[in-house]
């Protein structure tokens, strides 16, 4: 989808899931070293989301508070009717992982990330669980 959802192009997503090089290659190298927290930055959308592990929750939670973004619950993320995605791989094998949505198409809002992964990587360092 285009950014105000209007124009839409189809868009091939591989085969089947991990079909494509680049994210065959991603989903080895988070398997291999043990990744166990995975953001995953996108743009435009001034929202995050967590998937359903505990930690990922209060994570989301946490940063989007700090960045001044919306946090985008469970309920809400089933309405979008995605499939095949991050978020659904992380649940398979248990891995926090956070979807963050920028505030800017073009633009760069590094202060406002900045201080949200700065503050999320404190509490974790601090004992977040």
């Amino acid at each position: 989808h285009g950014k105000n959802y209007s124009q839409k192009t189809e868009v091939f997503c591989g085969e089947h899931g991990n079909s494509e090089p680049e994210i065959a290659a991603l989903t080895h190298f988070i398997k291999n070293e043990n990744i166990k927290i995975l953001f995953m930055l996108h743009n435009a959308g001034q929202d995050v989301q967590g998937n359903k592990n505990a930690l990922s929750q209060k994570i989301a939670h946490l940063y989007a508070e700090k960045a001044g973004f919306r946090f985008v619950n469970e309920e809400e993320w089933k309405t979008l009717g995605q499939t095949g995605t991050s978020k659904e791989w992380c649940e398979l094998h248990n891995i926090a992982q956070i979807e963050v949505e920028g505030s800017t198409r073009w633009g760069c809002d590094w202060n406002r990330q900045k201080r949200a992964i700065e503050t999320v990587l404190t509490a974790l360092n601090s004992g977040l669980h």
